[in-house]
């Protein structure tokens, strides 16, 4: 299997857990839990087969199309940051209704790339204002988002699960620094 193909089928098998662990949820007989139950565990062994084949693949030309996608979008939010004018601070909720809408608009933009084959980034629309209230300093996140880039290029053995990884810590970043 191509490693893209290995790809759609981790998330095809994540699918399928969590479709079983909800019917788990809604079960009300011991019969069917323990039929759902085996399911699971089936469904689980092949997930780590895929991992192990996704990991091992030869051919990652996929994934390094995604890393390089992912440093191409983080780069596009930085020059669209740096190009407002001075004294503008970023809106963290964007006129969204969500406060930190900013960062899961990041976070959405880079974990897109590690779902599918995707050759386009997005180019960020951003919302600035001179207030201090529930903004962000640009500089501040252009320094956040530099450290993602070295990040990002320190992956040691690039591939989907890899990059997966560094989204799932990139949220966290985020949190932790943010929000």
């Amino acid at each position: 299997m191509k490693e893209i193909e290995l790809l759609r089928a981790f998330y095809d098998i994540n699918g399928v857990i969590e479709d079983i662990e909800l019917d788990i949820l809604y079960s009300k007989q011991e019969r069917e839990l323990r039929e759902l139950n085996s399911r699971k565990a089936e469904a689980e062994t092949r997930k780590k087969e895929i991992i192990s084949m996704l990991m091992d693949v030869e051919d990652k030309s996929s994934s390094l199309t995604a890393r390089s996608m992912m440093l191409r979008q983080l780069n596009a939010y930085i020059e669209r940051i740096e190009s407002a004018r001075t004294g503008l601070r970023l809106v963290r909720n964007q006129s969204m209704m969500f406060e930190n809408y900013l960062f899961t608009s990041i976070y959405h933009d880079l974990v897109r790339y590690t779902k599918d084959e995707i050759s386009t980034f997005a180019t960020p629309y951003l919302i600035y204002t001179y207030s201090t209230e529930n903004t962000v300093d640009r500089n501040v996140l252009c320094d956040f988002l530099r450290n993602e880039i070295v990040i990002l290029n320190r992956i040691p053995s690039l591939n989907y699960i890899e990059l997966i990884n560094y989204a799932t810590g990139l949220i966290e970043r985020l949190e932790e620094q943010f929000m």
